[in-house]
This record gives C-alpha cells, structure tokens and sequence, in this order.
C-alpha cells in the first residue's frame, strides 16, 4: 500500500502546487473520468464474487453515488 500512497500524495502534492489554471481544471476531470472506468470494471467484478453488498465502496451503491456527480450531468 505504501508506493501507491506515495504517489497518491506526490499527485496531490504537484495539483496544489500548480500554477498554470489548465492544469488544475484538466486534473480532476480526468480523476473522475479515471474513477467512471475503474468503477465500471471493479464493481461488476464485485458484483459476480458476491460481494457487493458487503465492500461499501467497491460495490453497486458506492458507483451509483460517483455517478450522480454534477460533472456527469448536462
């Protein structure tokens, strides 16, 4: 878990210290864009091993909540 902790805070790190405003509005469309497509596949994967009720965030509810953001609507 720690490399990828690292790098989640390094990336956080860089967002916060960016100046260019392109870069801070491009980046957390592409999380969330990133999010759809890795829900989209763990979450069926969840569903078919019988867990999705059991992994609150993994599972069917937690997607349906990512995919009410604003930034998927019109």
């Amino acid at each position: 878990h720690q490399p990828v902790r690292d790098f989640a805070y390094q990336l956080i790190s860089t967002l916060l210290r960016a100046s260019d405003d392109r870069i801070r509005i491009v980046f957390p469309l592409v999380l969330e864009a990133t999010g759809k497509v890795f829900f989209k596949y763990l979450v069926d994967l969840v569903q078919r091993c019988g867990h999705d009720q059991s992994l609150q965030y993994f599972g069917s509810s937690h997607q349906k909540i990512e995919m009410s953001h604003k930034i998927y609507q019109d």
